[in-house]
């Protein structure tokens, strides 16, 4: 398939491996929940007699003890994964680390659109020629456009995301993508929405 980019399959198929670990993770800490749950009630049924012997103030207390724990399972996973993405970054953009968007997403998309573009140079001329440069035109604006939207993303945040310290993307790194976009616009002449693109701008100001 050389109309594809195809150097890229090995990073998508990376990239569903990480999501398979993140399920696998997420279904083990659900069978742990549930088994917890359920043996809080088995202990729940076998003190069912002293809790029915016991004053109103005993019951009101196992009954917001019981309820504390299950609480408690059930939101420690997330309060763990959210303190290990704050010790890794400073940052967190709608619950992931910037580093992981810029590294796995935001380079992603930069380089899938370039093989796109390199791609479009090489297409034979027959009778498709004009749809298949219509086809990656689209796949070009798409994963430019989810590349920018996503950067824009990181205005707000973006003197704690890119620098030289710890746990920072290198303004080298952020420099050189941004030539790429700016370059992949220039000579496909793709059109990014004006919203995106103006607030494409005032990031450039933000980071320079």
């Amino acid at each position: 398939m050389s109309n594809f980019p195809s150097k890229w399959l090995e990073f998508t198929n990376h990239k569903e491996i990480k999501r398979l670990r993140v399920d696998i993770n997420d279904t083990l800490s659900l069978k742990i929940q549930i088994a917890t749950s359920i043996i809080i009630t088995i202990i729940g049924f076998f003190l069912e007699d002293y809790i029915k012997k016991g004053s109103l103030c005993v019951k009101a207390t196992l009954c917001i003890l019981l309820s504390l724990i299950v609480i408690l399972i059930f939101t420690l996973p997330s309060i763990i994964k959210y303190f290990r993405l704050r010790k890794r970054c400073n940052v967190i953009i709608k619950g992931k680390d910037a580093i992981n968007i810029f590294d796995d997403e935001i380079v992603y998309s930069v380089l899938v659109a370039y093989e796109y573009y390199s791609s479009r140079q090489r297409i034979e001329n027959n009778d498709l020629r004009q749809e298949l440069e219509k086809f990656y035109d689209i796949e070009i604006k798409y994963y430019i456009t989810d590349a920018v939207n996503k950067l824009n993303s990181f205005s707000a945040s973006a003197i704690s995301i890119f620098g030289d310290g710890e746990n920072k993307i290198s303004k080298e790194r952020l420099s050189n993508v941004i030539s790429m976009i700016d370059t992949i616009i220039e000579q496909t002449g793709i059109q990014v929405p004006s919203t995106i693109s103006d607030d494409f701008d005032i990031f450039r100001q933000t980071t320079k």
